[in-house]
């Protein structure tokens, strides 16, 4: 077992939220498409652009993420969201059209993401002596 393995984890994601403007705009764009039967839209308070999908994270690597991603930052941009998707599980989505400004912060927040990497390492002082990694954080 990790230390890791026992701490308290959180399902997260690095995402754009919009104002209020921009929410009214894709509920109408919601009501407007017409979706499958399956297809699930995203409710108004939960709308957003995914820009990475981290999954489970434990309060140490959550840590980090913070420390790395509270030095980026960005004016603000526009997205055109006209792509309508229906995803795997149902969920409605909208794409964004290709945008230098996103794709800029996308690459910017990955490189970031490599800079959360880190071990947590037992230094041992009584044989057998050495490291020993317990285990990974990171992107």
């Amino acid at each position: 077992m990790t230390v890791a393995g026992r701490l308290p984890h959180r399902r997260l994601f690095i995402g754009l939220l919009p104002d209020a403007d921009a929410r009214e705009a894709l509920v109408e764009l919601q009501r407007q498409w017409r979706w499958p039967r399956s297809a699930r839209p995203t409710r108004p308070e939960s709308l957003h652009l995914t820009l990475y999908f981290l999954g489970e994270v434990d309060v140490i690597r959550e840590r980090a993420l913070y420390d790395v991603l509270a030095a980026e930052r960005t004016v603000p941009f526009d997205i055109v969201l006209r792509t309508p998707q229906c995803w795997s599980g149902g969920i409605a989505v909208l794409r964004p059209d290709a945008n230098a400004m996103l794709d800029n912060l996308h690459a910017r927040i990955a490189a970031r993401l490599v800079d959360a990497d880190f071990v947590l390492v037992w230094s041992r002082t009584a044989p057998p002596t050495g490291y020993e990694v317990l285990d990974r954080f990171g992107a």
